[in-house]
Parts: structure tokens; sequence; C-alpha cells
């Protein structure tokens, strides 16, 4: 494994930031992996593990202790049983900690679609650079906000999985703005506008099922809508 990754991840060759082992597309900078370069870092991180394993078993021969652990990363927060007495209030904070997040970029969108029904293709590319702009560091910002551990075991692991799904869906949603100003300049080129058209899909999919996650869960511990209200 690389230096300062855990089990699972890697390094990406271009931007430097950590991403998954088996990830097909870097959510920091959009670079694209093929499955190739995708089976020779998961390799890769198998040998590394390895390595890792038999530094730790030489420390513990020499020193009596070790601090890697295979297979291990942060040390996991302790989560209660059953909510307590401030999992509404938190989880409240929670879901309006990821809005806060992906306002820029749902923003940047509601400016693509207004381009979009106008017409004018200049203003269209212009519309979705800025897309691509507000969205890039999106993922990592949802990525960020912590699921509150007040919640109780099963809503944090249903929000954790579900801020996966909000994460990967910003990814796209970054992606797709990218896509849409090559096949802007694509001239009309079919397979362009196609894999526009497949983009487009995978974005609202994916954003429609991390706000329907987001919203369901959190109202489960007790909020009403009006608490998902900005203030």
């Amino acid at each position: 494994m690389a230096k300062g990754t855990k089990l699972g991840q890697r390094i990406c060759p271009k931007c430097k930031e950590t991403i998954k082992v088996d990830a097909s597309l870097c959510k920091h900078c959009g670079t694209e992996f093929t499955p190739e370069e995708i089976s020779l870092a998961k390799a890769d991180a198998k040998k590394g593990a390895k390595y890792g394993g038999i530094g730790c078993l030489l420390l513990v021969l020499a020193l009596g202790t070790c601090t890697y652990i295979a297979g291990k990363g942060e040390p996991a927060p302790e989560v209660p049983d059953r909510p307590t007495a401030s999992a509404k209030a938190d989880a409240i904070a929670f879901y309006r900690g990821i809005m806060q997040v992906i306002g820029p970029c749902d923003r940047a969108g509601a400016g693509v679609a207004e381009a979009s029904k106008a017409g004018d293709l200049v203003n269209l590319f212009s519309a979705a650079n800025e897309m691509e702009t507000a969205c890039l560091k999106t993922p990592s910002g949802i990525r960020e906000v912590k699921v509150p551990v007040s919640v109780g075991k099963a809503s944090f692991d249903k929000l954790t999985k579900t801020r996966e799904v909000c994460e990967n869906a910003y990814v796209q949603k970054w992606s797709a703005a990218k896509k849409m100003k090559a096949a802007l300049d694509s001239d009309g080129k079919i397979s362009a506008l196609a894999e526009l058209k497949e983009a487009a899909s995978l974005v609202q999919t994916g954003t429609i099922v991390c706000a329907t996650g987001l919203v369901g869960e959190i109202m489960a511990l007790g909020a009403k809508s009006e608490d998902l209200d900005a203030d």
C-alpha cells in the first residue's frame, strides 16, 4: 500500500488524493481508469498489505508491539445501540450540513438547466463550466460531514451508507458537467451526445437516491419536514 493509505485504498496518480483501490473514476479530479489499471492497482495493494504484515511481525519480534493492523483503518466510533436524547437535533444538523455542501453544485446545475431551455449553446457551455467548478469539491465536502453517533447503530449505519451514495452521486454530477462541455465541443457528434444522455440519467438517479435516503432516515428519527428547511 502507498504511504498514508489504508487497506482498500490507493493514491490517484494524477491528483495524489486517496481513492478506493477499485475506483474507476477519481472522485477528486475525475481521472478515469481502465480495467487493466484497476487490476494492477489491486495487485499492488495486495503486495503492500503482504509486506506491511511482514513488517509488523518483525516489529512484534523486536519490540513486542506494532501499530500496523492489516485490514484496519481508523478506529470505529463508539455508537450506542439506541438513539440518545440529542439524536433528532444532531440528525437535523447533519442533514443541513450535507445541504450546505451540495448547495453550490445544485445551484450551478439549475443554471445549466435554464441555459439548456434557452437553447443558447455558448451560454450552456459557460453554465456547464461553472457547474464543473462548483461541483469539483462537493464529494470530498460530503465525506467531511460526520454522521452523528447519537442516532444509534442502525441509523448510523444507514446514514453512513447514504452519505456514500451522495458522495458518488456528486462525483457523477461533476463528471456530467465535464462530459457536457466535451459534447458541446464535439460539433454534435452522436457518440458524445449519447454519452452525455447516459451521464445525465446517472446524475438524476443518484441525486434522487441521495435525497430520499437522507430525508427518510432523518424523519424516522422524529424530524418533520419543516425541521429540514434551512434557517
